[in-house]
């Protein structure tokens, strides 16, 4: 089954140079996004954790954070006060401008680029940062996967028991076809006569009727609902990239449930068709959470 693209996961990484934290999280986008901050910039290392979670993740916004907790002897870094403020300024600058909320925390004001004093970045920090992202971050993001797989097969499950009713309402929709054509039929002969009067024959009614009958028919809609949910179907069993099938799916399913309405002329085929476009609209909106 298909993954969420929400998630969750965190390890704090214990060394004999450092200790650090590692939270990695996942939101719904409509591409993929990684955004990866490090204690102090480090692009090679930045490169190779980019590289770990494409493996990982084919869409949705996934932020990675590395903090450092601790360092055995003296203290961790520096603090340059200085390019902090500068940061701390702009931030809130910007944050007057877009009219947002000032939510910038220490950890991440500490995470920006040349806060953390240059002097105090010695090779033996930088190497243990090394070792402790390549020998654990793996175990991290594993589990970041699991979590999302996780709420995936809830969602899935979900979808298919919407789909189930849906379907439900398309089947009660054939039976209801084959009974108001019979019914249709009946009137429109009666109404046909009466306005030909004494010129009605039956081949003329029977083409008349035909043509009436024709452009109430939702057999074909029908057919094709079928399909759509068959397809949707198959998609909740695969396990990626079923995000953007689905949503195509689903204006299909939306377009076949339009024309369905608009040719209706029975207050049961419109209440049915009402009733499957609120289950599609729960449909849409889980959609939205998976890979």
């Amino acid at each position: 089954m298909p993954s969420s693209m929400t998630g969750f996961a965190a390890k704090s990484l214990q060394g004999a140079e450092l200790s650090v934290l590692v939270e990695v999280r996942g939101v719904n986008s409509r591409n993929r996004e990684i955004f990866v901050h490090l204690p102090w910039t480090d692009f090679t290392l930045e490169g190779w954790v980019r590289e770990q979670l494409e493996q990982r993740v084919s869409r949705g916004r996934v932020t990675l954070n590395v903090r450092l907790e601790a360092k055995k002897g003296e203290g961790v870094s520096a603090i340059n006060t200085a390019q902090a403020r500068v940061w701390l300024e702009s931030v809130y600058r910007l944050a007057q401008d877009l009219n947002l909320p000032m939510d910038l925390r220490i950890a991440d004001l500490l995470s920006l680029p040349q806060v953390m004093s240059q002097s105090s970045r010695d090779e033996a920090q930088q190497k243990a940062l090394v070792d402790l992202l390549r020998a654990g971050l793996p175990a991290v993001l594993d589990e970041f996967v699991q979590v999302r797989r996780n709420e995936g097969q809830v969602l899935s499950a979900d979808l298919l028991s919407i789909l189930t009713q849906m379907e439900e309402g398309r089947q009660s929709l054939l039976q209801q076809q084959a009974e108001l054509q019979a019914n249709q039929l009946q009137k429109y002969r009666q109404r046909i006569r009466l306005l030909l009067e004494h010129e009605a024959d039956e081949i003329r009614i029977a083409q008349e009727v035909a043509i009436l009958l024709e452009k109430m028919d939702i057999t074909e809609e029908l057919v094709r609902l079928d399909a759509h949910f068959q397809a949707l179907i198959a998609l909740m069993k695969q396990e990626k990239d079923s995000g953007r099938a689905s949503g195509f799916l689903v204006q299909e399913i939306q377009r076949e449930l339009n024309t369905t309405g608009a040719k209706s002329q029975s207050l049961e085929v419109t209440q049915v068709v009402l009733q499957m476009k609120n289950q599609l609209e729960k449909v849409r909106e889980q959609i939205q959470n998976l890979e």
